[in-house]
């Protein structure tokens, strides 16, 4: 039987690809609920859950992460996405807003055991989520942790906002990660006329796994002289 891809899949493969080629980990991740709330399957989830080790680098690519996603070398870089699309307001949902929810992804992350560390992030994390009203790096949301104890390096965790249905910020809004930024960076990685003399950018394309290699190859098609927008890859990829 062929598996049905959703526009949701496509979303947030696409978001997951863009960090993946800045050297993330990526999952999702499903937030459960307890037994005894038989009504309640689960708590929400995660659309892209990521984490970059503090060395990774991949140098013979020929293009350096993203200055725009402001990564920092010798750090544990955790980031808890949210991938919205269409007119969706430029907020969190409510259940990753929950403290209690951010308790379970944090443990996941497993930076650390230490559980009043765990706690006092999570509260911080909630009560941070609130937009702010001027587009600037400096209001994303983000907790920085020094080395201590079982936390081995520095460890920056940052719940992000990804909009796929809005090019970039306005000077009005909260800082997010709009559709011109990850499309302009998935294509400077991938398109095979820019490839660099250290990277092979023409193999096979199913290595990069479902979904992910159907994207690779909508991008790669060299008639497409340009990024597409994240609502042409979901009409090409979801007919």
């Amino acid at each position: 039987m062929a598996i049905e891809i959703l526009p949701k899949h496509v979303q947030e493969t696409l978001v997951a690809m863009y960090l993946r080629l800045n050297g993330f980990f990526t999952s999702g991740h499903i937030i459960h609920s307890t037994p005894e709330n038989a009504g309640i399957r689960e708590r929400g989830d995660i659309d892209v859950f990521a984490v970059r080790l503090p060395f990774s680098r991949e140098p013979e690519t020929g293009v350096p992460p993203s200055q725009y996603l402001g990564i920092r070398n010798g750090t544990f870089e955790i980031i808890i996405g949210e991938v919205k699309s269409g007119r969706e307001p430029v907020q969190f949902n409510q259940s990753l807003q929950d403290p209690s929810n951010l308790l379970r992804v944090l443990r996941r992350a497993g930076f650390t055991a230490d559980e009043a560390i765990l706690l006092n992030i999570a509260n911080l994390l909630s009560n941070s989520m609130i937009p702010q009203e001027v587009n600037h790096p400096e209001n994303q949301i983000e907790t920085l942790l020094a080395p201590d104890g079982d936390i081995r390096y520095p460890t920056r965790i940052r719940p992000i906002l990804f909009h796929l249905g809005r090019r970039h910020p306005n000077r009005t809004q909260a800082w997010f990660v709009g559709y011109e930024e990850i499309m302009g960076d998935i294509w400077n990685r991938l398109r095979p006329e820019l490839q660099p003399d250290t990277c092979q950018r023409v193999y096979d394309y199913y290595l990069w796994g479902p979904i992910f290699d159907s994207i690779a190859t909508y991008i790669k098609d060299r008639s497409r002289n340009d990024p597409c927008t994240p609502a042409d890859l979901v009409r090409a990829l979801t007919r």
